[in-house]
């Protein structure tokens, strides 16, 4: 018997629903016990209820993750989502600079974030750009916090083949400042202050193992005005 990796599943904005499925992720962050024979078979997608999905793909989304074709998610980009992460969710991680304002993360809790949510590991850790630079170890960057927030929500199931599935996402944005319900059916009007405008559209790839859904592919594009 192997011990599949437990991968927590922390959102800043919500916990995870109960899956329909009881067979399925156990809120996504329960470790599991499966005979390793069954490790090496594709298992078809669970029925897994629309919140849940749609509170775990908010979780990537408001920490901000490039677009990517299902299957090719590079380093850079693998890096970058996993320091924007950490920096929203567990900026305590981070260890201070004593000359001037820069933060400092292990290498470590950036491998803990992609195996969370892409079930692989950097093929090799390096300087992303001049604001995140790798150095002995530890990833560098500016002590900055956003001026807004974005997030998605889960339109509908697109289709399941096999261990994949496809969810239709919409993308809103708001102030930073912003603490609403993250569901446009609980909004007023598009016109009322503070109510999150609408700017693309856009869908998730997530593909299921080892009793675990992770993501696999993501696009956005902003939305046709015509």
């Amino acid at each position: 018997m192997k011990k599949i990796a437990k991968i927590l599943a922390v959102s800043a904005l919500g916990v995870l629903a109960a899956c329909s499925n009881p067979g399925a992720n156990q809120n996504n962050d329960t470790a599991q016990s499966q005979p390793q024979e069954q490790n090496a078979k594709a298992v078809d997608f669970p029925d897994v209820d629309i919140k849940e999905i749609n509170d775990y793909l908010n979780e990537i989304e408001l920490a901000g993750i490039q677009n990517f074709e299902p299957g090719k998610l590079n380093d850079e980009a693998m890096i970058d989502f996993a320091i924007k992460y950490l920096w929203d969710n567990s900026s305590n991680l981070f260890t201070a600079s004593e000359e001037c304002c820069d933060r400092y993360i292990s290498e470590k809790e950036v491998e803990k974030v992609t195996l969370k949510f892409f079930d692989t590991k950097p093929s090799k850790h390096q300087t992303i750009d001049e604001f995140t630079v790798y150095e002995n170890g530890q990833y560098k960057i500016p002590a900055a916090d956003g001026e807004g927030i974005s997030f998605c929500h889960v339109e509908k199931l697109i289709g399941k083949k096999g261990s994949t599935a496809e969810y239709a996402l919409k993308f809103y944005s708001a102030g930073s400042g912003f603490n609403g319900d993250l569901d446009p059916a609980t909004w007023g009007s598009p016109d009322e202050e503070d109510v999150p405008s609408y700017y693309a559209d856009g869908k998730a790839t997530l593909v299921y193992k080892n009793g675990k859904y992770y993501l696999s592919g993501w696009q956005k594009t902003p939305k046709n005005d015509d």
